[in-house]
């Protein structure tokens, strides 16, 4: 792998610390993943200690498709929050029916056999769609990546699992 160098500040990958700045705890195990030619690492460390941020810059500094997985949708909106440029996707009962508002796409008459004319514009498929195909890191939970899986071959060159414990519950 080239060498790849971090940015001496987190805004360039896409994190929007206040400050800033790195922790030196983050520095040293990006340098040590990016130095490796390991497949797989686990990263051990306490809540506050910045293993999101690992995440995240891993994700956008590596020339390759990143999904960061994590137990809870919280969790998700704090990644969300902490890299502005990552994308998320959640089952269909968080999306609205494009045909018709009382329903949500995990109830909307598509799932009873109804041939979907408006496939196209159902915002739940578009937004799956965009998640998939773009080269911007995608953040999701366990269960919603695992359904997904089961349906359709999902590729990935760096999956993170945050909270990893969790992953077979």
């Amino acid at each position: 792998m080239e060498s790849i160098t971090i940015p001496e500040r987190p805004s360039a990958v896409g994190l929007s610390y206040t400050g800033d700045k790195w922790r030196y705890t983050q520095v040293k195990a990006l340098e040590a993943f990016l130095r490796s030619d390991r497949k797989f690492f686990f990263l051990d460390a306490c809540a506050g200690s910045g293993k999101s941020g690992i995440a995240i810059a891993l994700a956008n500094l590596l020339p390759a498709k990143a999904i960061i997985l994590t137990h809870s949708l919280q969790l998700v909106g704090q990644y969300c929050k902490d890299a502005p440029n990552t994308l998320t996707m959640s089952g269909r009962g968080n999306f609205e029916c494009f045909l018709n508002p009382d329903y949500t796409a995990a109830n909307a008459p598509c799932n009873a056999g109804f041939r979907c004319k408006a496939k196209k514009e159902c915002p739940y498929f578009k937004a799956k769609f965009r998640a998939i195909s773009s080269k911007q890191p995608l953040v999701t939970n366990y269960s919603y990546f695992l359904n997904l899986s089961e349906s359709q071959p999902v590729r990935t060159e760096l999956l993170v699992c945050d909270e990893g414990h969790f992953a077979e519950d």
